[in-house]
Parts: structure tokens; C-alpha cells; sequence
């Protein structure tokens, strides 16, 4: 293993927006698109906060390591609540567990309202 590989390996390691959004290793498949169908992950404001909120919940990352959420207008007392509740709970490395009323009432209701602009996740940077 080079250098450079082993680098960019423990950087996807330690950080979730750069391996999922950044560095272009976590690929996703669009259905409709015939022609090229496998795709990066959209890079999405709305995303990067709800993977906020799913780490601060997991209890991955402190709330108040939780950028994207803040800055955005996500209460950090909801990221508190997500976080002492553990709503997202790991039993099994492939199974996640959740208590939807409390992931998806509270949560959904403030992202909803965000715009979805691709291009917005470049002003807040």
C-alpha cells in the first residue's frame, strides 16, 4: 500500500462528508438513467445534514461537530435530544436500527423546507 493510499484511506476513515460526498469512492445507481447509470453521490446541503444529525446521533460525532446542521438552522438542542435518545442504533454492522417517529417527525419537517439547490452546498463551505 503506497503512501498516498494509506493517506486517503484513514481521511475516509475519520471523516464521513469527505469519503461519502468528496472523494468520489461511494458511488450510487440511478435507475432511470440507462446510459450512465452509476453516479457520485449528489452533493446536496440537505444530505450533509442529515448525516449530521445520523452521526450526532450515533453518537460518531459531538453536536457541536455537527457544521452542516447548524450552520443551517438545525436547533442544537434537537441534535442534543438525537443524540442522549440514541434514536440510530447499531446492532449488527449491516443492521441499523431506528425509532422512525423520532428520526424522521422532527427532522423531516426541518429539511423539508430547505431549498434544493446543488449549488448551495458551495456557498457554505
Amino acid at each position: 500500500m503506497s503512501i498516498e493510499h494509506a493517506i486517503e484511506a484513514e481521511r475516509c476513515r475519520r471523516d464521513a462528508h469527505y469519503f461519502i460526498f468528496d472523494s468520489g469512492k461511494l458511488k450510487t445507481k440511478d435507475e432511470q438513467d440507462h446510459e450512465h447509470p452509476i453516479k457520485s453521490v449528489p452533493d446536496y446541503l440537505y444530505l450533509r445534514m442529515f448525516l449530521d444529525c445520523l452521526l450526532a446521533g450515533s453518537k460518531l460525532i459531538k453536536p457541536e461537530q455537527a457544521r452542516f446542521a447548524l450552520q443551517n438552522g438545525i436547533a442544537r438542542e434537537f441534535l442534543d435530544y438525537f443524540r442522549v435518545r440514541r434514536v440510530v442504533r447499531g446492532k449488527k454492522p449491516r443492521s441499523v436500527h431506528y425509532q422512525p417517529g423520532l428520526l424522521f417527525h422532527p427532522l423531516a419537517r426541518q429539511i423539508r423546507e430547505l431549498p434544493v439547490d446543488p449549488g448551495a452546498i458551495e456557498k457554505r463551505r
